[in-house]
């Protein structure tokens, strides 16, 4: 499944992301910014399919989750991406 490897992809950069800004390394920035990405994507991904196939429509505790899942990588990617370009300057010296 082409979207079951992507999130895989996407948690790994997310770990090395986090483990670049912990130590403060200059790497957090653009590696923080593509898992922000990646979660913009991942996020959108789903929402389509869940649009495209009335998934909405099933009121269901898995769909409560899901539309959960939606709005956090739609809401936190963003955010990630924005707070690590404005601290640019202090992680990259």
């Amino acid at each position: 499944d082409h979207l079951a490897l992507g999130e895989h992809g996407a948690l790994r950069v997310h770990r090395n992301g986090l483990r670049a800004l912990q130590r403060q390394r200059p790497e957090a920035v653009p590696t923080g910014i593509a898992a922000g990405s990646a979660m913009v994507f991942l996020g959108g991904m789903d929402l389509l399919y869940d649009l495209q196939h009335h998934k909405f429509a099933d009121r269901t505790p898995e769909m409560a989750v899901e539309a959960g899942i939606v709005a956090f990588s739609l809401v936190f990617g963003p955010v990630t991406m924005l707070r690590l370009w404005r601290a640019r300057h202090r992680l990259t010296g």
